[in-house]
């Protein structure tokens, strides 16, 4: 079933674990994907990155004034 480089084939790989494409296993049972999980987890994560570069644009922001007010002061 290899070919003259020894190598195996994806129909010989899919047929050793018996499954097919669909999710499903041998025994017809489908298999458990937590999209929930992912998805709350990227949505967690990303709602943490904005509320940081959101504080960072609030801190630049109010550096940018008081810079300001020093240089009008120092007129």
């Amino acid at each position: 079933m290899s070919d003259a480089n020894g190598t195996i084939t994806s129909r010989e790989v899919k047929a050793e674990g018996h499954d097919s494409d669909d999710g499903r296993t041998g025994e017809g049972k489908a298999t458990y994907k937590s999209w929930k999980k992912k998805y709350r987890k990227m949505r967690i994560t990303f709602d943490q990155k904005m509320h940081d570069c959101e504080e960072l644009h609030r801190q630049e922001s109010h550096a940018l004034a008081t810079a300001k007010r020093i240089a009008i002061e120092n007129e």
